[in-house]
C-alpha cells in the first residue's frame, strides 16, 4: 500500500537519499545532537531537491518525518510534541503524530553524532500499523484526561474547603513524567508540552507489522 496522504518515493529519490546520507560527515559545533542532525538532514535534502517544510512534518512535500538517534544508543525514537490541550481536544486522527506516522526516514549516527551509519525509509500508513498507533495513542488520551478530571475534582473540594487560592494553582506534572501505551508513550517536557515516543522494541514491532502487510522488506541499509 502507498502512503495515503503522499504517493511512494520515485525510486530514483530513494536511491539518491540513501547514496548520499549513508556514510555523511555531520559538520557543526564541538557539542552536537540528534536535533542538529534532524536539521543538517533537513537542508542537505531540501538544498538538493529543491523542497519546503512545514512545521508539522519535516519533509511536507515529500510526506517524510526524519527521525535521528545515535547508533548503539538505547533511546526512543522522539516523534514529536503536542499541548495537552491538543491531545485532550484532537483524536488521532487529527492530531500532529498521526501526519508524522504515515513515513519516516530513520538515521542514526554514530555515537559522536558526526557520521551517519544507517537509514531506512518506513512507510507505516497501512492499516494494521495506524490501528495499533492508534489504540495507543487514544489509550494515552484517556490518561491524561483522568489526570485533568482528578485534578478539577480536587480543585472543586478544595474550594469547598474554603481554599478559594486554590484555583490560582494549576495542574502540574513531575519532570519527564510518563504516561504509557502498547506502542508509545507522552513524556511531559515542560509548561503544557509533551513528547510522544517509540521505544526500539515498538519500532521494530510496528515496522515488522509493515512489512507483513505490505509485503515488503523495510531495514536499516
Amino acid at each position: 500500500m502507498s502512503n495515503i496522504l503522499y504517493p511512494a518515493l520515485p525510486v530514483h529519490i530513494t536511491s539518491w537519499m540513501f547514496s548520499s546520507l549513508k556514510g555523511l560527515s555531520i559538520p557543526g559545533k564541538s557539542t552536537i545532537n540528534s536535533g542538529l542532525v534532524g536539521q543538517f538532514i533537513h537542508n542537505h535534502i531540501n538544498s538538493n531537491l529543491n523542497i519546503t517544510t512545514n512545521t508539522i512534518v519535516d519533509l511536507a512535500q515529500l510526506g517524510i518525518e526524519v527521525k535521528t538517534k545515535e547508533y548503539s544508543g538505547n533511546t526512543d525514537w522522539s516523534i514529536g510534541s503536542m499541548t495537552l490541550q491538543d491531545i485532550l481536544s484532537k483524536p488521532y486522527i487529527q492530531s500532529s503524530v498521526y501526519l508524522k506516522l504515515q513515513a519516516l526516514l530513520l538515521v542514526k549516527t554514530d555515537d559522536n553524532f558526526r557520521v551517519i551509519k544507517d537509514i531506512a525509509l518506513v512507510y507505516l500508513d497501512c492499516d494494521e500499523v495506524q490501528a495499533l498507533v492508534e489504540e495507543t495513542y487514544e489509550d494515552l488520551r484517556r490518561q491524561l484526561q483522568e489526570r485533568v478530571t482528578n485534578y478539577a475534582i480536587n480543585l472543586m473540594n478544595q474550594v469547598k474547603l474554603g481554599n478559594i487560592n486554590a484555583i490560582l494553582q494549576p495542574i502540574t506534572f513531575k519532570p519527564y513524567e510518563q504516561f504509557k501505551g502498547e506502542y508509545g508513550k507522552f513524556e511531559y517536557m515542560d509548561g503544557t508540552s509533551f513528547q510522544f515516543r517509540i521505544n526500539q522494541k515498538q519500532m521494530k514491532h510496528l515496522i515488522a507489522t509493515a512489512n507483513t502487510a505490505q509485503n515488503s522488506l523495510i531495514q536499516f541499509c
